[in-house]
């Protein structure tokens, strides 16, 4: 048996007021100046708004799987600010993202998919400011080639096949139901004179066994119309049940309880 460790990364494709931030160290921001904003640390979306020049047209998925810092470089892979570089990887990372369904929030889907599969460099100006929807068939071919590379088959999405599979259950749950309660066909209760039963079966068992036996009536008879419910409730292994127990008691509805 063989283990293989896969690096991966998260792209924060929320919106920007909606994204958490590192904070960079004490002792960093204890040399700043007061009026200074350079607080936090750069993620995945800064590195990429300042990428070198050489790498205009990488989209921001690939940058994030294919790119990582480095302390030294050639100059035209250092960062546009700063003093850092980036150094191509000779294995991709996993990415992870939010992952908007277009199904459930059609803006935010194609707001991503342009984030992610297309190259820009300010986020207000190339996306935000802009209709998601049109910039998304426009860049559609762009945004198919550069996702192939990570997503394996375009018409699959898992949690949307599982969506339809548990939706497909319930249809089949409930037509099943329907099919069942159709199957039982309700008569009425027999009628007859419980005396007469009573005195039949009185007879019947001292003549057979020559002993006396208690008989009772019952008091709490099940009414009609809870009967026909306790049968509608019913599964198919009781329905079978049912449906012998009611044969072998049409024609002789007497019931005996001894102890």
């Amino acid at each position: 048996m063989s283990k293989m460790s896969e690096d991966t990364i998260f792209i924060p494709t929320f919106r920007r007021e909606d994204r958490t931030r590192m904070i960079k160290s004490q002792e960093y921001l204890k040399q700043l100046d007061s009026n200074s904003r350079d607080v936090y640390e750069l993620n995945i979306i800064d590195r990429y708004v300042v990428r070198p020049n050489q790498l205009e047209n990488v989209c921001l998925a690939n940058f994030a799987a294919w790119y990582e810092l480095a302390k030294v470089g050639s100059e035209d892979r250092k960062l546009l600010k700063g003093n850092q570089y980036v150094r191509r990887r000779t294995k991709p990372k996993v990415i992870q993202y939010r992952k908007f369904k277009e199904s459930q929030d059609e803006n935010e889907y194609y707001r991503e998919q342009v984030m992610l599969f297309t190259s820009w460099r300010n986020e207000n100006a190339d996306i935000l400011s802009l209709d998601f929807k049109q910039l998304y068939t426009t860049n559609l071919e762009t945004i198919r080639i550069n996702r192939k590379e990570f997503v394996a088959d375009e018409n699959l999405d898992l949690e949307e096949e599982l969506m339809q599979l548990e939706k497909s259950r319930e249809l089949e749950e409930n037509e099943e139901k329907s099919e069942e309660t159709s199957l039982v066909s309700f008569e009425p209760v027999l009628e007859y004179d419980e005396n007469e039963i009573i005195g039949n079966i009185s007879l019947d068992m001292n003549a057979s066994y020559g002993k006396g036996f208690s008989v009772f009536q019952p008091t709490n008879k099940c009414p009609d119309d809870k009967y026909r419910e306790l049968v509608q409730k019913c599964n198919l292994k009781q329905r079978d049940w049912y449906s012998i127990c009611k044969v072998a008691c049409e024609g002789n509805p007497q019931i005996v309880c001894t102890g």
